[in-house]
């Protein structure tokens, strides 16, 4: 059996949900370079510009380290999570294992009838989700 690992983590709810937690994190960054930016335009103080310009930079390399951080630490947590997941799902359906594929891995071809993502997809947004 196999699952598409491209689609699990597409279809994954806890995906989606840190998805809109970094789009939300990164609006507020937005709103915070913003600021800054409208205080250099309005200034005229070359003391204060250049404060403002380190500030600025400051800012972009903690957001970018920060962002890298948590991309790293989601990607861990979600596989940790979908790996769980994976271990009830084969012994609830009585396989001995599932692999997952993914465009330019390994497996090049998988029949049809081996494709459990979507039964594996379901099952695992219901874990997530507490329903099952």
């Amino acid at each position: 059996m196999f699952v598409d690992k491209e689609k699990i983590l597409q279809g994954f709810a806890m995906v989606k949900e840190l998805q809109i937690q970094e789009k939300k994190e990164y609006l507020q960054y937005q709103q915070s370079m913003d600021s800054i930016r409208l205080l250099l335009a309005d200034n005229q103080d070359s003391s204060v510009k250049e404060y403002l310009f380190q500030e600025l930079a400051k800012q972009q390399s903690v957001f970018k380290q920060s962002s890298q951080d948590f991309s790293n630490q989601t990607y861990t947590n979600v596989w940790n999570r979908i790996s769980g997941y994976a271990k009830d799902f084969s012994k609830h359906r009585g396989y001995d294992f599932i692999m997952g594929v993914a465009p330019g891995e390994n497996v090049l071809y998988g029949a049809e009838g081996l494709d459990i993502t979507n039964q594996f997809l379901t099952y695992i947004n219901k874990r997530y989700e507490g329903v099952e």
